[in-house]
């Protein structure tokens, strides 16, 4: 919301879990939040960054559940369009080239 995205859930359930505006078209779409998980590899030390997109029932969620895939690790969120896929990964170098990044402003309590 501090990047100007306006954000609902929604009221009935459904297979998203937000309703979002974009702030420059003020289109409205929908996205489904995962933890993000950090997978390293022994031989050279890298990161990929990777977000598991499957329902309960083990399928992955398809551009006719919603819009966007949403992870998030730490204060950050990465978002990356909905195209059926079970993992949507990247390494660390190239994630913020993968993933729209947007960090969590928290307001202090």
């Amino acid at each position: 919301m501090a990047h100007g995205w306006e954000c609902a859930q929604p009221v009935v359930d459904e297979v998203y879990d937000v309703v979002m505006r974009d702030p420059l078209t003020r289109a409205f779409k929908t996205a489904q939040i995962k933890t993000m998980r950090q997978r390293k590899f022994s031989e050279d030390g890298s990161v990929n960054y990777i977000i598991r997109a499957a329902k309960a029932s083990g399928e992955p969620y398809q551009p006719a559940d919603c819009d966007y895939i949403i992870g998030v690790l730490g204060d950050t969120l990465y978002m990356t369009e909905c195209t059926g896929q079970w993992e949507y990964s990247s390494v660390e170098a190239g994630a913020a080239k993968r993933f729209i990044t947007m960090k969590i402003e928290r307001e202090a309590a």
